[in-house]
């Protein structure tokens, strides 16, 4: 945010000439979802459309992450082949491994490698990950090894923007690792709010409520 941290419980104020930004409200649900609310006052009539627009387009589409962008599944000849000894499929564990959220700074792309005997349940807290990269939830699961089987992944992980479609035509293209839709977005979901305050005035004023859903790579307030 533009507020940078901020802490609830103080209600700090950020005064920029006379608007006053303050964050009123967080929630952590999970180690992946968070919450935050903030409000900007007081503004002209107006403004609070073309800021919460804004805001909300940069929130959503401008913030870098990073995340897993294709997968080497040891034994796996392709999305849809079986593992001996596991429960789930490749395509099954391709799944899984988009829904574990990461969080790093660097802009270099990193390799996290996981070789796991059985029978265990494996989770994203197996990877070895490259020193700038933390899984926000180490607990999220992968697969579960049925017997004495050995399970080895091996992910690629990037730095960028909004999404990454898959390039249909790299699963064609022989190679042994599968690319993965990636979301490197840290913000889910952004709603904003206007209403008219101080209407009694001869110039009426607007307060700008902002609410902000994070995955966790980034707290509302960060971001």
């Amino acid at each position: 945010m533009v507020a940078g941290h901020l802490k609830k419980e103080e209600y700090n104020k950020i005064c920029m000439g006379t608007l006053e930004i303050k964050y009123i409200e967080s929630e952590t649900y999970t180690n992946t979802s968070y919450y935050g609310r903030f409000t900007f006052q007081p503004l002209k009539l107006g403004q609070g459309l073309t800021i919460g627009n804004a805001l909300r387009r940069v929130l959503l589409s401008d913030l870098e992450g990073i995340a897993i962008t294709s997968a080497r599944v040891s034994g796996s000849v392709h999305e849809f082949s079986e593992i001996p000894g596991t429960r789930e499929d490749v395509l099954e564990i391709l799944l899984n491994l988009k829904k574990i959220v990461l969080k790093g700074s660097s802009k270099d792309a990193g390799i996290a490698r996981l070789k796991v005997q059985g029978p265990c349940i494996v989770t994203a807290s197996d990877f070895e990950l490259p020193s700038f990269v933390k899984a926000v939830d180490p607990s999220q699961y992968i697969a579960t090894i049925c017997d004495s089987n050995v399970l080895e992944i091996e992910v690629s992980i990037s730095a960028g923007r909004g999404y990454k479609l898959v390039n249909r035509q790299s699963l064609d293209s022989g190679k042994d690792s599968l690319e993965l839709d990636a979301v490197f977005m840290p913000v889910n979901k952004v709603n904003y709010t206007i209403e008219e305050i101080n209407t009694d005035f001869p110039i009426a004023e607007e307060k700008l409520t902002l609410e902000i859903w994070t995955n966790g790579s980034l707290t509302p307030e960060e971001s």
